[in-house]
């Protein structure tokens, strides 16, 4: 049998995965709505100097 903490740990690994997908996706597109009918300039956000995408990765 399965402790309570054994489920949390199990649900937490499946669910965990799901919810930055879809975060990612949700961050892509508030940033860049055009990215949905051209994915490609979700590159010109990394490669832009003054983008935030980019700032943002340089600081981290």
């Amino acid at each position: 049998m399965c402790s309570l903490n054994e489920r949390f740990y199990k649900f937490g690994f499946l669910l965990a995965p799901v919810a930055v997908i879809i975060g990612t996706a949700l961050l892509l597109l508030d940033l860049a709505p055009s990215t949905a009918i051209n994915p490609l300039k979700i590159l010109q956000l990394y490669t832009r100097p003054v983008s935030m995408m980019s700032i943002g990765t340089l600081l981290s």
